[in-house]
């Protein structure tokens, strides 16, 4: 999820020996130590998400991903894409390389798909923050209400579980960082089968580098979320339960599915309420009754 540490783990993935691309985003005011992402694939994703009307910022609940979607036309092109970066990639690191960017949680279906392809074997690493401190961080940012910023939240880890279980190595969760870095660390190359012999003391050197008290932008509470299921999901994640995982991931999917529908009918139904109530006055006036429906179509897409 954007704004949830990925930034800082993947520098410290970096710092323990995991190559990165050579085209990483430049620092910004919200990133002062890097972004560490390809700008390629950020391009790539983007124009992934573009060709189905979206961007990184759209609810599935407001447009949800079409069935198969990653087998359209324009998305196996865009893969193939994506296909020549990693072979690159990993050829010129030696079979080895890590990347980032929180597009990936949605795109899971063309990533795994292209991976089988491919014949890798990669390793998932799902990155979390608290959701009130996301949110708190996206409004800064983007102006993003702190409401959809918690759908958003949900809907990045859920499809992540959903997407990855059981092939999702571990989970490392930003504040952790922070109040005990030497175990998240030792944690994290456990759990991607890095092979890194250094000491906890060479552990707590590297981590002390990179990570600044003035990373904690902010400090939510468990108390401060505005839907029913952020709270549970947040425990389930802060105790790297997958079980809970992957039954509250099941639940938000369902519960997102049946919302799409309400949204698609009452959508709809004012459509057609805005067409009954326009044709009169249009007849009224002696004007040529335009087809309403096929321009409001027309719009949408």
């Amino acid at each position: 999820m954007h704004r949830a540490g990925t930034s800082v783990t993947t520098h410290l993935l970096n710092a323990f020996g995991v190559p990165l691309s050579d085209d990483l985003l430049e620092p910004t005011d919200q990133n002062v130590k890097g972004h560490f992402e390809s700008r390629w694939i950020l391009n790539v994703h983007e124009r992934i998400l573009e060709s189905m009307g979206m961007d990184w910022k759209t609810s599935n609940l407001v447009l949800p991903f079409a069935k198969n979607w990653w087998r359209a036309p324009q998305v196996q092109q865009l893969k193939r894409e994506l296909a020549e970066i990693v072979q690159r990639e990993m050829e010129g690191h030696n079979g080895l390389w890590g990347f980032k960017d929180p597009r990936t949680a949605r795109l899971l279906p063309l990533w795994l798909e292209l991976i089988e392809e491919l014949g890798l074997d990669p390793r998932f690493l799902l990155v979390t923050r608290n959701p009130a401190d996301v949110a708190k961080s996206l409004f800064s940012r983007d102006q993003i209400d702190p409401v959809y910023a918690e759908i958003l939240w949900l809907e990045h880890n859920a499809d992540a579980v959903l997407g990855l279980r059981p092939k999702l190595d571990g989970i490392v969760e930003y504040s952790r960082w922070m109040s005990d870095p030497v175990e998240q660390a030792q944690y994290m190359l456990e759990r991607l089968h890095l092979d890194w012999k250094g000491t906890p003391e060479e552990i707590k050197r590297i981590t002390d580098q990179v990570i600044s008290p003035d990373l904690r932008h902010h400090d939510g509470v468990l108390s401060s979320f505005n839907l029913p299921l952020t709270e549970p999901f947040y425990r389930a994640l802060l105790s790297r339960d997958l079980d809970a995982l992957c039954t509250l991931s099941k639940t938000f999917d369902i519960a997102r599915g049946l919302t799409q529908i309400a949204l698609t009918h009452l959508t709809a139904e004012l459509r057609a309420k805005v067409i009954d109530q326009l044709a009169p006055i249009i007849q009224a006036r002696g004007e040529r009754i335009i087809d309403l429906e096929a321009q409001l179509a027309r719009r949408d897409n």
